[in-house]
């Protein structure tokens, strides 16, 4: 979407259509409070009760404390987001574009940007000595080779310190270096939306779940993609997670509770 590849209105659909010939009771509200040990959870209008319940409320961007990260950048953190960097992109003939964070989001970011607007100069900071850590070092070197090759300026080992307006100011190896940009994009990571204050989450702030994804603690209660502590942070692990949840919330329910008829969210 941020890259004009695919229209925003595209991935915009209604979960109505979503749900349509499915005995899925739809509400929208907003959970203010989990009562696990009365299984209730409290929103704006009304309370509800559950037998199981699946966490599943997404991320947010992490700043990690950058001044001016937040006022200064954009963030691709949902559909509208995307659509106003297009906007940003479309509005530039001539310029340079610095995305900040060198995972997944941000180098395809990069990579999309600088082969669908080849007039713009495109720089990608990572704070760490390679970019995609989490994938294999030769995948790591191939894929900042091809960066390298469409014209994307890398520089990794370059973290961070403080984003102003149409700046962002780094510290690598060779000191302290000021990048100006036209645009800056900040993809350095997003934390898991705060639940409830009665769990302890993990350091990432995601929460301890057994193989099953089941929570530690309150063992009807599941969770899954950004709020579960394990596997990355993919669609692709998103999807194995639910199908995993919905297997053992289904056995769970047929009796068939014995450890050894659960599944569990290994590729």
């Amino acid at each position: 979407v941020a890259s004009g590849q695919v229209n925003a209105d595209a991935w915009k659909l209604p979960l109505v259509r979503i749900f349509k010939n499915q005995t899925v009771n739809l509400i929208q509200d907003e959970i203010t409070n989990i009562d696990f040990s009365n299984q209730r959870l409290t929103g704006l209008t009304t309370t509800y009760h559950y037998d199981y319940l699946v966490l599943a409320a997404g991320s947010k961007p992490s700043f990690a404390g950058i001044p001016g990260a937040k006022e200064n950048t954009l963030s691709l953190d949902g559909v509208d987001s995307a659509a106003l960097i297009k906007q940003q992109l479309d509005s530039l003939k001539q310029g340079k574009v610095v995305i900040c964070g060198g995972g997944l989001t941000g180098v395809e970011t990069a990579a999309d940007i600088k082969v669908l607007y080849p007039s713009l100069d495109v720089v990608l900071l990572q704070s760490r000595p390679t970019i995609l850590p989490e994938l294999k070092p030769n995948l790591q070197v191939a894929i900042a080779n091809r960066l390298r090759k469409i014209g994307v300026a890398l520089s990794t080992d370059s973290k961070v310190i403080a984003i102003d307006r149409g700046c962002v100011r780094v510290s690598d190896p060779t000191g302290l270096v000021a990048y100006s940009a036209d645009l800056i994009i900040y993809t350095g990571g997003v934390r898991p939306r705060s639940l409830s204050s009665e769990i302890e989450a993990a350091s990432s702030g995601r929460l301890p779940t057994d193989e099953f994804l089941r929570l530690r603690e309150h063992p009807m209660v599941f969770a899954a993609g950004d709020n579960a502590d394990g596997g990355p942070n993919t669609v692709q692990n998103g999807h194995r997670q639910a199908d995993c949840i919905a297997e053992n919330i289904q056995r769970e329910m047929k009796g068939e509770v014995g450890e050894d008829n659960f599944f569990t969210d290994s590729p």
